[in-house]
C-alpha cells in the first residue's frame, strides 16, 4: 500500500546525504535518509579498501561545524573517517532519520509533481522532494578486451584487504588513487605484482615543504602557475620518473585527476613490482600486451574508474550531454520540481566544506520553489558560470555556491513583497 508524507527523502548516508540531512533538521524540514548499506559512509563504508587514508587533509575534509579530533593524523585513515561521520550523527541527533539496509529499485516523478520511491522489497511511499546524494561512484568500469582470462577479475571496488593478493601473481589495471594504493599493497603481500598502463598519472607528492599538496592546489592563481609550482613540486620530490622505466605523462596536468601518492615511485624504486604496456587480450591466464608480451596472471584487478549513472531515477528527470548527467551547477535539473543532487560536482581536494555549502544551497532552494510554478533549476540556469571541478579549487567552488545562496535569498525576498 502506497503511504503518502509530506517529507523529502535523500538517497544516500556518505559525506552529502548527511550534510544534507543535517541542514534540513536545522531548518526543520521533515525528511528521511536511505541508504542501502548497513552503516553510513557511503564510499567510505563502501568501496574503501580497509588500508585506506584520505588523500586529503583533514581539514579540507571535515564540516565546517563539527570539527575532527586533534588527535587524528593529517591524513585520516577510513576507520577513523567512519568513526567521525558516526560522531556527527549522533551529535547532530540524525539517528532517528536513517534507514540503512534499504534499497531502491527507482524513483519516479508523479502526475502531481510529487515523488514516488519504488523500493527493491516492493514497498513504496511518496515524498514532496528528493535529494539525491549517491556520489559519482556508481558503476565499475571493466574494459573489454579480445579473449577470456581464466584466472580471477576483480574491480577495485571490491578489493579490501590484502589476504586475497598472497601467493598470486597480480596484474593491477591503471594507476589513479586506488591503484597505486593497490599496486603499493601488493608489491609487499603478492607472489609478483605487475601494474599496466595506458598513459602515466601526473604523481604529486602528499605534502611538500611541510605542507599538504592541498594548500598549493587551492591557491588562488593563474592555472599556468599552478600547473608550475605542481610540476615543481614533482620533479623535486621524485626527479625524473623516466629513470624508473616510467615514460612521462601523455596528457596535460590537470585535464585528469592527478594521483596523490609517494609510495608508488618509492616502491618501483625497490624493484616492488614491474611496469606494463596496455593490455590487448587474453589467453587463458596469459595476458596479451600491446608491445607483443604476454604474462601469466592469477589476478587482474582493475582500477579503471566508474562510470556515472543515476539509473535508479526514472529518464527524463535529469538532463544528459554526450551519456553524461547534465546538472545546473551540479545540483539542479530544469526538467521537473523538487529534485536535487548533492556532491556531484566537488573537486577533487575535499568535500567537507563544499557539500555543507551545497547543502546550505539545496535547502533555500527548496524555500525558493514553494513559491514558484517552474522548476528552480530553470532559475539557476540563468545565474552564474558552470565550471569543471578538475579545474578549480574548494575555495573557488565555495565561493560561487555562496554568491547563489545571496541570489537565492534575494529572490525569496521578492516572492514576500
Amino acid at each position: 500500500m502506497k503511504e503518502t508524507k509530506k517529507k523529502y527523502a535523500i538517497i544516500g548516508a556518505g559525506f552529502s546525504g548527511l550534510a544534507m540531512a543535517n541542514e534540513l533538521k536545522k531548518s526543520d524540514v521533515d525528511f528521511v535518509v536511505y541508504d542501502s548499506n548497513s552503516q553510513i559512509g557511503g564510499n567510505w563504508y563502501n568501496i574503501v579498501y580497509e588500508s585506506g587514508h584520505t588523500i586529503t587533509p583533514k581539514k579540507v575534509m571535515e564540516f565546517p561545524d563539527f570539527k575532527m579530533p586533534e588527535s587524528f593524523p593529517v591524513f585520516p585513515s577510513k576507520k577513523q573517517i567512519q568513526d567521525y561521520l558516526q560522531d556527527f550523527v549522533k551529535q547532530k541527533g540524525l539517528e532517528k532519520h536513517l534507514r540503512l539496509n534499504t534499497g531502491i529499485q527507482l524513483i519516479k516523478c508523479l502526475p502531481d509533481e510529487r515523488w514516488l520511491i519504488q523500493f527493491r522489497d516492493g514497498n513504496e511511499e511518496e515524498f514532496s522532494g528528493i535529494v539525491l546524494a549517491i556520489g559519482l561512484f556508481r558503476i565499475p568500469v571493466i574494459p573489454n578486451y579480445e579473449g577470456t582470462f581464466t584466472g580471477e577479475i576483480l574491480h577495485s571496488s571490491v578489493y579490501k584487504t590484502p589476504e586475497i593478493l598472497k601467493g598470486k601473481n597480480v596484474l593491477v589495471v591503471g594507476a589513479g588513487n586506488s591503484g597505486v594504493d593497490i599496486v603499493v599493497e601488493s608489491g609487499l603481500n603478492a607472489q609478483t605484482t605487475d601494474v599496466s598502463l595506458r598513459d602515466t598519472p601526473w604523481i604529486i607528492p602528499k605534502m611538500f615543504k611541510k605542507k599538504p599538496i592541498t594548500d598549493y592546489l587551492g591557491m588562488n592563481v593563474p592555472l599556468w602557475i599552478k600547473k608550475r609550482i605542481i610540476k615543481h613540486t614533482h620533479n623535486v620530490i621524485f626527479g625524473d620518473i623516466r629513470d624508473y622505466g616510467l615514460p612521462k605523462p601523455k596528457h596535460e596536468l590537470f585535464t585528469k585527476p592527478p594521483t596523490v601518492n609517494e609510495s608508488f615511485i618509492h616502491s618501483i624504486k625497490h624493484g616492488k613490482f614491474a611496469l606494463k604496456p596496455e593490455i590487448k587480450g587474453f589467453d587463458g591466464k596469459n595476458v596479451l600486451f600491446v608491445d607483443g608480451t604476454a604474462k601469466e596472471y592469477d589476478l587482474i584487478i582493475f582500477a579503471t574508474g566508474y562510470r556515472p549513472s543515476y539509473q535508479i531515477v526514472e529518464p527524463g528527470v535529469i538532463p544528459v550531454e554526450e551519456n553524461r548527467p547534465a546538472l545546473v551547477h551540479g545540483i539542479f535539473t530544469p526538467l521537473a520540481k523538487e529534485f536535487y543532487v548533492i556532491g556531484s560536482g566537488v573537486p577533487n581536494n575535499g568535500i567537507g566544506p563544499i557539500v555543507f555549502t551545497n547543502a546550505k544551497l539545496i535547502s533555500k532552494a527548496i524555500q525558493l520553489q514553494q513559491k514558484e510554478s517552474k522548476p528552480v533549476g530553470i532559475i539557476y540556469a540563468g545565474l552564474g558560470e558552470r565550471t569543471n571541478p578538475l579545474r578549480t579549487t574548494p575555495k573557488a567552488c565555495i565561493k560561487r555556491f555562496r554568491k547563489l545562496i545571496e541570489k537565492t535569498d534575494s529572490l525569496i525576498a521578492l516572492q514576500k513583497n
